[in-house]
């Protein structure tokens, strides 16, 4: 039977908790990502649950981790995939290659949670993926992403965009604020130079949009510059922050930001989104203080989400076209000159299932669905 109490929302069978979540993160993290309905998630967790009983006839909750993720995976075939068709792999030969030329030989999802007009597909040795349109089987190009007001809108297409982003700001300043505090605690001997001088500490926030993070950095006393694709965005970031934001791609820095050096440059969830990643860092590197870091958060290919929900991770969207592990993340920055300083996985949307422990425990395995990595210049 289902409860809600001060606890937050509970799944209770044979008088033992099988599921429990607080009331803001079952609506603003399990149901939004996944993009369903109450009743849908709660549909889900009842399938997952029953799963275990049918296959182990145990309680969910006294399953080991690896069984529980069995029965996930199980539970989310049922509610999510069931019409989903499989298609041929004859067609992995024309359907790109990586940065290194390798040809795709993986399909990593047959539809977008459903939405069959794209797939990803992959190369599994190198652990990077990228999006593929299904008609014409040719990689999906940044340039056909439109970043219009219906991308941050909750009436936008499914599956793609920021939903309700303006309306967000209490959670997603909260969470800034924790990944500057990541930011900084990690990057090592610059921490204490830094909080000494933090006049003198340049940031740059490449496609920051509402500037959230660069709101984060400036309570730090940092001075904070960013760009962003929409021109509407960057005018509501001026209205609630009073930051002015350079407009368009990475050829804005180059024209506004010569004579600067920055010692932070931060990509939050904006790499996925790049056709040319290797280029955008190299050019990134010309305007990066000699002692200067480079921070990327982007969702991870390998996470164990993927694994459990296949098709329907959320972080396979129309709008990303190139999906990193920490692996090949690590890899494409140490072609462009930097070694990493601090590489992490969290994961936060299956803990009502898995409990914080275990989520901790397959984040060190470099499973956890978000990656958070610092690199520096490798001659320093």
């Amino acid at each position: 039977m289902w409860s809600e109490t001060t606890l937050g929302i509970l799944y209770i069978v044979d008088g033992e908790v099988q599921f429990s979540d607080d009331f803001d993160h079952w609506k603003n993290g399990f149901c939004r990502l996944l993009e369903i309905s109450d009743q849908a998630a709660r549909a889900y967790v009842e399938r997952t649950v029953a799963q275990a009983a049918k296959n182990y006839g145990k309680l969910f909750s006294a399953l080991p981790v690896k069984q529980r993720i069995e029965c996930l995976a199980a539970g989310a075939k049922q509610c999510f995939h069931a019409g989903c068709h499989t298609r041929a792999r004859k067609a992995l030969t024309i359907w790109g290659t990586d940065p290194e030329g390798a040809h795709a030989n993986t399909i990593y999802a047959q539809t977008i949670s459903g939405n069959s007009k794209c797939m990803v597909v992959g190369y599994d040795k190198h652990e990077f993926a990228w999006l593929v349109d299904a008609q014409t089987n040719l990689p999906v190009s940044a340039e056909s992403i439109t970043y219009d007001a219906t991308y941050y809108d909750s009436g936008g297409t499914a599956h793609m965009g920021l939903k309700d982003y303006l309306n967000q700001a209490d959670w997603r300043l909260e969470k800034a604020a924790r990944l500057a505090r990541t930011v900084i605690e990690h990057a090592g001997t610059r921490k204490k130079s830094w909080l000494t001088n933090p006049s003198s500490v340049n940031v740059l926030d490449l496609g920051g949009g509402l500037g959230y993070m660069r709101k984060a950095f400036a309570d730090y006393g940092f001075k904070q510059y960013g760009t962003e694709v929409s021109a509407q965005i960057a005018q509501e970031c001026a209205r609630r922050f009073g930051f002015e934001t350079w407009i368009g791609g990475i050829d804005v820095i180059t024209k506004f930001a010569r004579e600067i050096r920055f010692n932070i440059i931060t990509l939050f969830d904006v790499i996925e989104h790049l056709d040319q990643p290797l280029e955008v860092i190299r050019v990134l590197k010309e305007h990066l203080a000699p002692d200067g870091i480079v921070v990327i958060r982007t969702p991870n290919l390998m996470a164990i989400e993927r694994q459990v929900l296949a098709d329907y991770y959320y972080s396979f969207k129309l709008d990303h076209v190139l999906y990193f592990s920490p692996k090949s993340l690590t890899r494409m920055m140490s072609q462009s000159g930097f070694k990493p300083l601090f590489v992490e996985t969290t994961s936060h949307l299956l803990k009502g299932f898995l409990g914080a422990n275990n989520l901790y425990k397959i984040g060190t395995k470099m499973k956890g669905a978000d990656i958070m990595a610092i690199y520096a210049r490798q001659d320093r």
